[in-house]
């Protein structure tokens, strides 16, 4: 039962890994918006069901370091798999530059107390 439970809990992080490269690589609109569809559908379902959010929560406490390093993985992987696309790689090095702006910036604030 346990081994069925780890697989299951990967899986759904697998899901949500290949779905959002799916969504980065598919060039047709209805094949983002199908991709996007099913981000937010999983998502939703993980909200909706407090069955399936015990499940998701209770899998990441108990797989605390394998599912960071299955995270860490993906990270990885992402730029070997997105290789043939440049641009691709542009924009999510964009993406997390300014996230870490954001973060500093949100520090920052949060250092003075401004509110």
């Amino acid at each position: 039962m346990k081994v069925l439970e780890a697989i299951a809990f990967f899986g759904v992080e697998i899901v949500f890994f290949l779905l959002v490269f799916l969504f980065l690589v598919f060039e047709k609109t209805l094949s983002i918006f199908g991709a996007l569809a099913a981000l937010v559908a999983l998502s939703l379902l993980v909200g909706r069901y407090p069955v399936l959010h015990q499940f998701l929560r209770r899998g990441f406490s108990t797989y605390k370091i394998p599912s960071i390093l299955l995270g860490l993985l993906f990270i990885l992987v992402l730029p070997i798999l997105l290789k043939e696309r440049p641009y691709h790689i542009f924009i999510l090095f964009n993406a997390g530059l300014f996230a870490l702006l954001a973060l500093g910036l949100n520090w920052q604030i949060g250092s003075t107390n401004i509110v």
